[in-house]
């Protein structure tokens, strides 16, 4: 962001010495062209085959321990590594990137996106010519995190600088095209799979990486020009670290990240098992909790801009909204998941209505750190301290990687545990205490946030 000893910042968070050598934020053409080339980025970023989205991961590892593979060398059952460590790397390393190419090295962002691009599509290429499964793991598990972390940080800082009040609106429409991505896409990665093999498909996605991508980072350019000597003799703020808030919407971050991850890792298993779905069907239920945040990551980032719940009525504050997405993901998974019974007709009705009424409340979470970011700015800018938007940004990402780790060790646990009680309902199979710790994780999650309103109280 720009250098507060030279700038400085309104209510409305324009810059208002220079506010007439600036162009307008959150309007005109500038502001869109860069919205639309983050938009269009989401495609390399989160539709990657090796698969942020783990069902389009899913569809890829089945074919690799499958006979269409059986030229590779080692354990194929190890591919399974792959996506949880692309998954981990991506969001545990956007708190760095998001801080260097905050302040520090802001010049080096175009550039960073364009080493982002070159990573990805040489990780592709190179996995696509593998024998060894320990290749796959490096190019895609390594490599590829790395190059869809560089260009999604560097990208989502342009759009930080060009929405200011409308920064929920900005962030949810770049959302819902990667959910958009994540529900579509394993679709397309199965014919592709099934019709071509695996190296001939990582080959194709290279090419639509590159494709993609290229005019995309021609459309991202800066709002705020400060001088590069400027930008780094002004080290990043760090002040909002030394107020409560952030640590109790990081906690809440936390906590909702790691019951998040366990719908999406075991609904496919639970179908399948409980249910005895074909793997085609389970995946259709996977993508029914995409689909849903399509729209939710737009409602809940008007909602995080203080746009009414409906025409007439009062706006939410952000704590409101956090606890508006945690308790719709909470009631879906208690009751609707809970109460699936195997035994009935109506269960295989109740798992559907979870994915979706789940994947509109949950996915839509991450629309809310818009919100987040702009009350913890708001909170700096009240003690007259310099804030740094982005980097704030990409602490909650990191969040909601540790999440994402820590749940996956807890899932695992869980699902020994097996059955809550011996009931008819999903709450008598083997995922029964994962099920109550998706549906309390989500409403801690959410509560958690209230209790900075209870601090300030």
């Amino acid at each position: 962001m720009a250098d507060r000893s030279e700038l400085t910042m309104d209510d409305a968070g324009e810059t208002s010495q220079f506010a007439g050598a600036l162009p307008p934020a959150d309007q005109g053409k500038k502001a869109n062209l860069v919205l639309l080339g983050c938009c269009v980025l989401q495609l390399p970023v989160w539709g990657t085959p090796s698969g942020c989205f783990p069902v389009s991961y899913g569809v890829l590892q089945e074919n690799y321990t499958s006979s269409a593979a059986a030229d590779l060398q080692g354990d194929l059952n190890s591919t399974g590594i792959i996506g949880t460590t692309l998954n981990g790397i991506i969001y545990l390393s956007m708190p760095l990137f998001f801080g260097l190419f905050t302040n520090r090295y802001a010049h080096l962002r175009r550039h960073a996106t364009v080493l982002g691009m070159m990573l990805s599509v040489s990780s592709l290429l190179s996995s696509s010519w593998s024998t060894q499964v320990w290749q796959l793991i490096l190019s895609q598990g390594v490599i590829q995190a790395f190059g869809s972390a560089l260009i999604y940080t560097s990208s989502t800082i342009f759009l930080d600088e060009w929405f200011l009040r409308r920064k929920g609106f900005a962030y949810g429409v770049m959302l819902s095209v990667k959910s958009g991505v994540g529900a579509s896409l394993p679709f397309l990665f199965g014919y592709l799979l099934s019709t071509t093999g695996f190296r001939t498909t990582l080959r194709i996605w290279a090419g639509v990486t590159f494709v993609a991508a290229v005019p995309a980072v021609f459309l991202l350019r800066p709002r705020i020009e400060v001088d590069r000597e400027a930008r780094r003799t002004r080290a990043l703020s760090w002040q909002f670290l030394t107020h409560p808030s952030f640590y109790f919407h990081q906690v809440g971050n936390i906590i909702f990240s790691a019951s998040y991850g366990m719908p999406q890792t075991y609904v496919p298993s639970f179908a399948a098992g409980v249910f005895h779905l074909s793997t085609s069907k389970s995946a259709f239920l996977v993508a029914a909790l995409n689909a849903p945040s399509i729209l939710a990551n737009i409602w809940f980032g008007l909602l995080s801009d203080g746009k009414p719940l409906w025409r007439g009525r009062w706006s939410m504050s952000i704590s409101t909204v956090t606890l508006v997405s945690a308790s719709g993901s909470c009631v879906s998974s208690l009751v609707f998941w809970g109460l699936a019974s195997p035994h009935s007709r109506a269960g295989l009705a109740l798992l559907g209505l979870f994915s979706v009424v789940y994947g509109f409340f949950a996915g839509g979470n991450s629309s809310t750190w818009a919100g987040i970011v702009k009350e913890l700015s708001r909170e700096a800018e009240s003690f007259n301290e310099p804030v740094d938007t982005a980097l704030i940004y990409g602490l909650l990402n990191g969040g909601r990687g540790i999440g994402w780790v820590v749940g996956g060790f807890i899932g695992v646990e869980l699902l020994k545990e097996g059955a809550l009680d011996d009931s008819r309902w999903a709450y008598g199979t083997k995922y029964g205490c994962l099920i109550l710790a998706t549906g309390t994780g989500a409403l801690f999650g959410g509560t958690s946030a209230l209790l900075k309103v209870r601090h300030l109280a």
